[in-house]
C-alpha cells in the first residue's frame, strides 16, 4: 500500500499548475522531467458536457439585478434566524451527526440548514471537548442562494458557502486508517502527441515577420498552438474527481492560468506574467501551483483547540522546457522575472482575489476544510468524544453529490509583440498536504493564550435539539 501512495505524490510532484512559452527560438533538453508538487472573474464558472470537456461560461456578477433578485427570494424561503448574519455561528459536530442520523432513518431527505451548514462561510476555530463529548467548529456565517452558476453564496457577501459534502469529502480523505501523509490535488497536464505537434508547429514558423504582417502572425500564432496542443488531461487525486471539491481544484487552477497568460483580467488591479513579458524567456514551460501556507494554525498546547489563521494559499512557479519528443525538462534555471512576480503578486493580492473572485475563496475554504480534518485525524477527536464510528466517515452513507467528471480541457493560447519580437504563450494544478499545517514547525504560536480563554469561557448550547447556535 505505502508503494501506491508513494507512487501517487510522485505523479502529483510533477504535474502542477502548467503554462507553456514558446519564443521563436528552438528549444532545448537538459534535466528529464520528474513529477512535481503543486492548490474568475466573479462573472464566470465551469460547465461539462457529456465528454467530460471542462468549459468556461460567463454568468452575472453579484451586483447584478437578477443576484439580488435571487437573494430576496431566499430571503423570503430562510428562516430568519438562519438568514440573520452571524460573525461567529458555532456548529456541533455531535449533535449535527445526530440530526443527520434521524433524517437518514426516516428515510427522509437531508435538508438545506444541513448541506450548507447552517450558512457557514468560513472555518476559523475548532473546539474538542473530551468531558462533554463534542467537537465545536465555528466562523462567520449569514443566509444563503445559489448564484447563476449554481455556486452555493451568501445573500449578503456573495462568499462561498461551506457545503457539508465538502467537510465530509475532506474528514474521509483523511479518516481513520488513511495516510496522514496523503496529498490532495488536480493537474490539468498537456499530452505528449500535443507537445510535439506543438514543436513542430513552432519550429515551421519564420524567425522574421514583415511589419505587415505582424497581426495575422500574432493570429496564425495563437490558433496553430492551440490546435497542435488540442486537450490537455484533467487529473485529480485522493479523492473522487466526481466530487465539488474536485471542481473547484480544477476551476482554480485553470482561472489562475486563464489571468497569467492574459486572457482572462485579474479579478483586482495587478501585474500579470503576460503583461511583464518584455523578451520572449528561454523556458518554453512554466510551471505555476496553488499550495496552502501551512504556517495558517494556533493550536493549543493540549492540542485541543485550534484557530486558523490568515489566507492559507500561496502560488509557487518552476521553469521547465517541452522538447520536440513531447518531453517536460526541468532548465536548472530560476524562473524568470516575470514569473517569480506573478507568483507572488498573487500570493500578495490572494485576499482581495477571494473576495472578488469566488471559486478561490472557495479554493480557501476547501484548504480549511482538509487541514481540519487533518486535526481530526491525528489527533483522534472523534475517539476523543466517544463518536469514533460516524456518518462523516462511513463511505456507506451517502453524504456527497456525485457529478460529471472533468477529464480534459481546451488548452488556451495568446501572443503579444514586444517590439520587433513575437511572444506566444499557451496554457494548471492544485497540490494540498493538509498535515503539514500541524507540523511543529508550521504551527502558530498562541503567545497570548486567546485560544484557551475563548475555549474556557466557551458554552455549549443547552438545548440538545440544536446543531447550531450563534
Amino acid at each position: 500500500m505505502s508503494g501506491y501512495w508513494d507512487a501517487a505524490r510522485l505523479i502529483i510532484l510533477s504535474c502542477s499548475v502548467q503554462l507553456f512559452l514558446i519564443s521563436l527560438t528552438s528549444l532545448s533538453a537538459q534535466d528529464v522531467f520528474q513529477p512535481a508538487t503543486t492548490v474568475q472573474q466573479p462573472t464566470f464558472g465551469v460547465s461539462i458536457d457529456a465528454q467530460g470537456v471542462l468549459r468556461t461560461p460567463k454568468f452575472a456578477e453579484a451586483g447584478d439585478p437578477l443576484f439580488q433578485q435571487r437573494a430576496a427570494v431566499a430571503k423570503a424561503m430562510l428562516p430568519a434566524d438562519v438568514f440573520a448574519p452571524s460573525r461567529l455561528r458555532k456548529i456541533s459536530l455531535r449533535r449535527l451527526h445526530q440530526a443527520i442520523k434521524d433524517q437518514l432513518d426516516h428515510g427522509q431527505p437531508l435538508g438545506d440548514t444541513i448541506t450548507k451548514l447552517a450558512g457557514l462561510l468560513r472555518l476559523e476555530y475548532v473546539f474538542v471537548f473530551p468531558q462533554q463529548g463534542d467537537i465545536v467548529v465555528a466562523g462567520p456565517a449569514e443566509g444563503w442562494m445559489e448564484d447563476a452558476s449554481g455556486r452555493v453564496v451568501g445573500v449578503t457577501s456573495g462568499r462561498p458557502t461551506i457545503l457539508l459534502e465538502d467537510l465530509v469529502v475532506a474528514m474521509r480523505a483523511y479518516g481513520p486508517g488513511q495516510p496522514g501523509n496523503l496529498w490532495v490535488g488536480c493537474t490539468i497536464n498537456p499530452q505528449a502527441d500535443g507537445l510535439m505537434r506543438l514543436a513542430k508547429f513552432n519550429r515551421s514558423m519564420p524567425s522574421v515577420i514583415p511589419e505587415s504582417a505582424k497581426s495575422n502572425t500574432a493570429l496564425f500564432k495563437v490558433r496553430g498552438m492551440r490546435e497542435a496542443l488540442g486537450l490537455a488531461n484533467i487529473v485529480v487525486f485522493s479523492i473522487s474527481p466526481r466530487t465539488n471539491m474536485a471542481r473547484v481544484m480544477v476551476e482554480a487552477d485553470y482561472r489562475m492560468k486563464m489571468i497569467a497568460v492574459g486572457l482572462e483580467a485579474p479579478p483586482v488591479r495587478m501585474p500579470t506574467f503576460m503583461s511583464q513579458l518584455q523578451v520572449a524567456p528561454k523556458d518554453s514551460f512554466q510551471r505555476w501551483w496553488l499550495t496552502p501556507d501551512y504556517q495558517a494554525v494556533k493550536l493549543t498546547p493540549d492540542r485541543l483547540s485550534m484557530e486558523i489563521v490568515g489566507d492559507t494559499v500561496r502560488l509557487l512557479t518552476e521553469a521547465y522546457q517541452a522538447t520536440a519528443a513531447g518531453q517536460l525538462v526541468k532548465t536548472g534555471r530560476k524562473p524568470s522575472a516575470p514569473a517569480k512576480s506573478y507568483a507572488k503578486n498573487f500570493t500578495k493580492n490572494y485576499p482581495k482575489i477571494a473576495r472578488m473572485s469566488p471559486v478561490f475563496q472557495q479554493l480557501r475554504n476547501m484548504v480549511d476544510v482538509l487541514v481540519l480534518a487533518a486535526f481530526f485525524q491525528q489527533e483522534s477527536a472523534f475517539e476523543q468524544i466517544g463518536l469514533a464510528q460516524n456518518v462523516f466517515y462511513d463511505e456507506t452513507v451517502q453524504l456527497v453529490r456525485l457529478m460529471e467528471e472533468p477529464k480534459k480541457t481546451p488548452c488556451v493560447a495568446n501572443a503579444i509583440w514586444k517590439g520587433s519580437r513575437l511572444i506566444a504563450v499557451a496554457g494548471g494544478g492544485v497540490s494540498i498536504q493538509a498535515s503539514q499545517a500541524l507540523l511543529e514547525e508550521s504551527l502558530v504560536p498562541d503567545t497570548k493564550g486567546e485560544i484557551v480563554k475563548m475555549r474556557d469561557e466557551f458554552k455549549i448550547n443547552a438545548d440538545q435539539t440544536r446543531w447550531w447556535w450563534d
